[in-house]
């Protein structure tokens, strides 16, 4: 599981910045991931057979690729965060969810 968090304008000037960072997030993605847009800046990404370090690996391009020239060509200055976890023996995906968010605000 990859939480990736746009950080930056207001709520009612986000879309743009955040269909930007949808299409990198798609460019960098398998096309096993599945991707989705879960509030106005947060994406959660499901990396089905991906070791934690892949999925901080795979984070580490998205925000790479989001500060690359040409991104943010909406004009507007953002931020965007990562943070993984995959869930260890007996834990759900929830549980995993809820350690990346975890890390995300630590």
């Amino acid at each position: 599981m990859l939480i990736v968090d746009v950080m930056g304008p207001a709520a009612a000037r986000i879309d743009p910045v955040a269909e930007d960072v949808g299409w990198r997030i798609r460019h960098e993605a398998r096309e096993t991931d599945r991707v989705a847009r879960v509030a106005a800046g947060r994406f959660h990404i499901l990396l089905p057979e991906t070791l934690e370090s892949e999925a901080v690996a795979l984070g580490e391009r998205i925000r790479r690729a989001c500060t690359e020239p040409g991104a943010g060509s909406v004009g507007l200055t953002v931020a965007v965060r990562t943070a993984a976890c995959g869930p260890v023996h007996g834990q759900t995906l929830l549980d995993a969810l809820r350690t990346a968010e975890e890390r995300l605000a630590g």
